[in-house]
Protein backbone atom coordinates (compact mmCIF):
# COMPACT_ATOMS: atom_id res chain seq x y z
CA UNK A 1 0.00 0.00 0.00
CA UNK A 2 3.13 2.42 0.32
CA UNK A 3 3.54 2.62 3.94
CA UNK A 4 4.85 5.85 4.83
CA UNK A 5 8.62 5.31 5.87
CA UNK A 6 11.18 7.36 7.64
CA UNK A 7 12.41 7.74 3.84
CA UNK A 8 9.14 9.24 2.68
CA UNK A 9 9.09 11.63 5.66
CA UNK A 10 12.28 13.18 5.08
CA UNK A 11 11.66 14.36 1.52
CA UNK A 12 8.15 15.85 2.21
CA UNK A 13 8.34 19.22 1.58
CA UNK A 14 6.65 21.48 4.16
CA UNK A 15 5.36 23.76 2.03
CA UNK A 16 3.79 21.54 -0.25
CA UNK A 17 2.44 19.68 2.94
CA UNK A 18 0.87 23.12 3.95
CA UNK A 19 -0.94 22.99 0.27
CA UNK A 20 -2.44 19.58 0.88
CA UNK A 21 -3.56 20.75 4.38
CA UNK A 22 -7.02 21.88 2.62
CA UNK A 23 -7.58 18.05 1.23
CA UNK A 24 -8.21 16.92 4.86
CA UNK A 25 -11.30 19.13 5.09
CA UNK A 26 -12.86 18.83 2.23
CA UNK A 27 -12.38 14.85 2.47
CA UNK A 28 -14.09 14.55 5.47
CA UNK A 29 -17.15 17.09 4.35
CA UNK A 30 -17.22 14.32 1.58
CA UNK A 31 -17.12 11.44 3.79
CA UNK A 32 -19.35 12.74 6.32
CA UNK A 33 -22.25 14.16 3.97
CA UNK A 34 -22.03 10.58 2.21
CA UNK A 35 -23.07 9.17 5.56
CA UNK A 36 -26.07 10.84 5.82
CA UNK A 37 -27.11 10.88 2.20
CA UNK A 38 -27.46 6.75 3.04
CA UNK A 39 -29.98 7.64 5.37
CA UNK A 40 -32.47 9.17 2.86
CA UNK A 41 -31.74 7.79 -0.39
CA UNK A 42 -30.96 3.72 -1.77
CA UNK A 43 -27.16 2.85 -3.15
CA UNK A 44 -29.14 2.80 -6.84
CA UNK A 45 -30.45 6.33 -6.57
CA UNK A 46 -27.12 8.10 -4.95
CA UNK A 47 -25.25 5.87 -8.28
CA UNK A 48 -27.17 7.52 -11.02
CA UNK A 49 -27.85 11.16 -9.47
CA UNK A 50 -23.93 11.14 -8.78
CA UNK A 51 -23.86 10.78 -12.64
CA UNK A 52 -25.04 14.12 -13.09
CA UNK A 53 -21.61 15.50 -11.65
CA UNK A 54 -18.91 15.19 -14.23
CA UNK A 55 -21.21 17.57 -16.04
CA UNK A 56 -20.00 19.99 -12.83
CA UNK A 57 -16.53 18.89 -12.95
CA UNK A 58 -16.00 18.96 -16.23
CA UNK A 59 -16.36 23.31 -16.33
CA UNK A 60 -14.91 23.61 -13.18
CA UNK A 61 -11.67 21.42 -13.96
CA UNK A 62 -10.84 23.48 -17.30
CA UNK A 63 -11.07 26.69 -15.34
CA UNK A 64 -8.55 25.24 -12.33
CA UNK A 65 -6.29 23.11 -14.46
CA UNK A 66 -2.89 24.18 -16.67
CA UNK A 67 -3.97 23.93 -20.09
CA UNK A 68 -1.62 20.81 -20.17
CA UNK A 69 -3.37 18.89 -18.20
CA UNK A 70 -7.38 20.08 -18.89
CA UNK A 71 -9.46 17.42 -20.14
CA UNK A 72 -10.02 16.96 -23.73
CA UNK A 73 -13.37 17.22 -25.50
CA UNK A 74 -14.64 15.11 -28.27
CA UNK A 75 -18.04 14.65 -29.68
CA UNK A 76 -17.86 11.48 -28.01
CA UNK A 77 -16.95 12.36 -24.56
CA UNK A 78 -19.99 15.26 -25.13
CA UNK A 79 -22.66 12.46 -26.44
CA UNK A 80 -21.34 10.49 -22.97
CA UNK A 81 -21.75 13.01 -21.03
CA UNK A 82 -25.43 13.65 -22.33
CA UNK A 83 -26.20 9.87 -22.04
CA UNK A 84 -25.57 10.09 -18.16
CA UNK A 85 -27.52 12.97 -17.70
CA UNK A 86 -30.68 11.87 -19.93
CA UNK A 87 -30.13 8.77 -17.99
CA UNK A 88 -30.44 10.39 -14.37
CA UNK A 89 -33.04 12.40 -15.51
CA UNK A 90 -35.12 9.74 -16.58
CA UNK A 91 -34.10 7.64 -13.60
CA UNK A 92 -35.54 10.40 -11.26
CA UNK A 93 -39.05 10.33 -13.44
CA UNK A 94 -39.95 7.62 -11.32
CA UNK A 95 -37.99 8.25 -8.15
CA UNK A 96 -40.24 8.43 -4.50
CA UNK A 97 -40.75 12.01 -2.66
CA UNK A 98 -37.51 12.90 -0.29
CA UNK A 99 -37.28 15.38 2.47
CA UNK A 100 -35.75 18.94 1.57
CA UNK A 101 -33.30 17.67 4.30
CA UNK A 102 -32.07 14.81 2.31
CA UNK A 103 -31.65 16.61 -0.87
CA UNK A 104 -30.11 19.34 0.67
CA UNK A 105 -27.38 16.93 2.16
CA UNK A 106 -27.31 15.48 -1.61
CA UNK A 107 -26.42 18.41 -3.66
CA UNK A 108 -23.67 19.12 -0.22
CA UNK A 109 -22.53 15.83 -1.00
CA UNK A 110 -22.11 15.94 -4.46
CA UNK A 111 -20.14 19.38 -4.60
CA UNK A 112 -18.06 18.16 -1.87
CA UNK A 113 -17.14 15.19 -3.85
CA UNK A 114 -16.81 17.08 -7.18
CA UNK A 115 -14.62 20.12 -5.73
CA UNK A 116 -12.31 17.36 -3.74
CA UNK A 117 -11.56 15.58 -6.83
CA UNK A 118 -10.75 18.79 -8.67
CA UNK A 119 -8.48 20.24 -5.77
CA UNK A 120 -6.59 17.14 -5.45
CA UNK A 121 -5.76 16.95 -8.79
CA UNK A 122 -4.71 20.52 -9.32
CA UNK A 123 -2.66 19.70 -6.36
CA UNK A 124 -1.25 16.07 -7.30
CA UNK A 125 -0.29 17.59 -10.79
CA UNK A 126 1.15 20.95 -9.90
CA UNK A 127 1.35 22.90 -6.24
CA UNK A 128 2.44 19.04 -4.84
CA UNK A 129 3.27 16.88 -7.15
CA UNK A 130 6.17 15.61 -5.63
CA UNK A 131 4.25 15.08 -2.55
CA UNK A 132 4.33 11.24 -1.80
CA UNK A 133 0.90 9.63 -2.09
CA UNK A 134 1.64 7.64 1.07
CA UNK A 135 2.00 10.87 2.92
CA UNK A 136 -1.47 12.65 1.24
CA UNK A 137 -2.93 9.50 2.65
CA UNK A 138 -2.16 9.76 6.19
CA UNK A 139 -2.64 13.83 6.28
CA UNK A 140 -5.96 12.74 5.03
CA UNK A 141 -6.56 10.85 7.75
CA UNK A 142 -4.84 12.10 10.43
CA UNK A 143 -6.06 15.59 9.99
CA UNK A 144 -9.29 14.73 9.21
CA UNK A 145 -9.78 13.18 12.52
CA UNK A 146 -10.19 17.02 13.61
CA UNK A 147 -13.38 18.03 11.95
CA UNK A 148 -14.64 14.74 12.21
CA UNK A 149 -14.73 15.73 15.78
CA UNK A 150 -16.36 18.56 15.42
CA UNK A 151 -19.09 17.15 13.09
CA UNK A 152 -19.51 14.39 15.27
CA UNK A 153 -20.92 16.26 18.71
CA UNK A 154 -22.74 18.90 16.42
CA UNK A 155 -24.80 15.92 15.06
CA UNK A 156 -25.22 14.77 18.84
CA UNK A 157 -23.45 11.12 18.45
CA UNK A 158 -22.03 10.86 21.55
CA UNK A 159 -25.76 10.74 23.25
CA UNK A 160 -26.78 8.58 20.78
CA UNK A 161 -23.45 6.37 21.08
CA UNK A 162 -24.73 5.59 24.46
CA UNK A 163 -28.02 4.91 23.39
CA UNK A 164 -26.94 2.24 21.10
CA UNK A 165 -23.94 1.23 22.79
CA UNK A 166 -24.97 -2.26 22.82
CA UNK A 167 -24.94 -2.23 18.98
CA UNK A 168 -21.38 -0.74 19.27
CA UNK A 169 -19.93 -3.91 21.31
CA UNK A 170 -21.27 -6.45 18.89
CA UNK A 171 -18.90 -8.09 17.03
CA UNK A 172 -20.35 -8.08 13.59
CA UNK A 173 -20.52 -4.28 14.20
CA UNK A 174 -17.33 -4.39 14.65
CA UNK A 175 -15.95 -6.27 12.19
CA UNK A 176 -17.75 -4.42 9.77
CA UNK A 177 -16.30 -1.15 10.65
CA UNK A 178 -12.82 -2.44 10.71
CA UNK A 179 -13.40 -4.17 6.80
CA UNK A 180 -14.74 -0.32 6.27
CA UNK A 181 -11.54 1.50 7.30
CA UNK A 182 -9.30 -1.01 5.51
CA UNK A 183 -11.10 -0.56 2.48
CA UNK A 184 -11.61 3.38 3.23
CA UNK A 185 -7.56 3.24 2.77
CA UNK A 186 -7.18 1.36 -0.24
CA UNK A 187 -9.76 3.58 -2.36
CA UNK A 188 -7.85 6.54 -0.37
CA UNK A 189 -4.75 5.75 -2.06
CA UNK A 190 -5.29 3.92 -5.21
CA UNK A 191 -7.82 7.04 -5.70
CA UNK A 192 -5.14 8.97 -5.38
CA UNK A 193 -2.62 7.61 -7.72
CA UNK A 194 -5.75 7.46 -10.40
CA UNK A 195 -6.36 11.32 -10.28
CA UNK A 196 -2.65 11.91 -10.61
CA UNK A 197 -2.69 9.87 -13.97
CA UNK A 198 -6.15 10.74 -15.30
CA UNK A 199 -8.54 13.98 -15.39
CA UNK A 200 -10.43 14.76 -12.60
CA UNK A 201 -13.78 14.36 -14.74
CA UNK A 202 -12.54 11.38 -16.13
CA UNK A 203 -11.98 9.84 -12.64
CA UNK A 204 -15.65 10.94 -11.70
CA UNK A 205 -16.80 9.27 -14.59
CA UNK A 206 -15.26 6.03 -14.22
CA UNK A 207 -15.60 5.70 -10.37
CA UNK A 208 -19.60 5.67 -11.26
CA UNK A 209 -19.05 3.19 -13.91
CA UNK A 210 -17.54 1.04 -11.59
CA UNK A 211 -20.71 1.50 -9.35
CA UNK A 212 -22.65 -0.82 -11.27
CA UNK A 213 -21.77 -3.60 -8.74
CA UNK A 214 -23.18 -1.49 -6.15
CA UNK A 215 -26.13 -1.10 -7.95
CA UNK A 216 -26.32 -4.74 -8.54
CA UNK A 217 -25.62 -4.95 -4.40
CA UNK A 218 -28.37 -2.73 -3.42
CA UNK A 219 -30.98 -4.60 -5.63
CA UNK A 220 -29.57 -7.93 -4.69
CA UNK A 221 -29.09 -7.22 -1.24
CA UNK A 222 -30.51 -4.03 0.48
CA UNK A 223 -33.72 -4.46 -1.84
CA UNK A 224 -33.35 -1.27 -4.18
CA UNK A 225 -37.01 -1.10 -5.98
CA UNK A 226 -35.28 -0.37 -10.03
CA UNK A 227 -37.62 -2.96 -11.68
CA UNK A 228 -40.00 -0.30 -13.58
CA UNK A 229 -39.52 0.92 -17.21
CA UNK A 230 -38.26 4.09 -16.05
CA UNK A 231 -36.16 3.18 -13.83
CA UNK A 232 -34.44 0.74 -15.48
CA UNK A 233 -34.55 2.91 -18.48
CA UNK A 234 -32.52 5.76 -16.87
CA UNK A 235 -29.94 3.20 -14.67
CA UNK A 236 -28.55 1.58 -18.37
CA UNK A 237 -28.61 5.36 -20.17
CA UNK A 238 -26.47 6.52 -16.95
CA UNK A 239 -24.14 3.38 -17.07
CA UNK A 240 -24.27 3.22 -20.41
CA UNK A 241 -23.09 6.54 -20.37
CA UNK A 242 -20.02 5.50 -18.50
CA UNK A 243 -18.65 3.30 -20.43
CA UNK A 244 -19.11 5.01 -23.29
CA UNK A 245 -16.95 7.94 -21.92
CA UNK A 246 -14.38 5.67 -20.98
CA UNK A 247 -13.61 4.56 -24.50
CA UNK A 248 -14.33 8.02 -26.26
CA UNK A 249 -11.04 8.80 -23.25
CA UNK A 250 -9.05 6.24 -24.75
CA UNK A 251 -9.71 6.93 -27.98
CA UNK A 252 -8.82 10.97 -27.31
CA UNK A 253 -5.56 9.45 -26.24
CA UNK A 254 -4.76 7.54 -28.82
CA UNK A 255 -5.11 3.94 -27.47
CA UNK A 256 -6.58 1.52 -29.77
CA UNK A 257 -10.23 0.50 -28.74
CA UNK A 258 -11.39 -3.13 -29.48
Amino acid sequence: MGALNSRELRTVSHKQALWWCVVPVLFTLRLCSSLVVYKYFTLSSTTVLGNLTPLITLPLESAAMPAEHRPVLTPWVLTALFMMAIGATIYSHEAPLISIFGLLFLVLHCLADLINVVVQRRLLVKECRDLPLSACVAMNNAIGIFPTLVMLFIAGEPHALQEHEAEWRNQATITLIMMSGLAGLAISYYGLACQKEMSATSFVVLQNASKVAVVAIGVGVFGDQVFTVWRLAGMSASLLGSLLYGLARLQATGVAVP
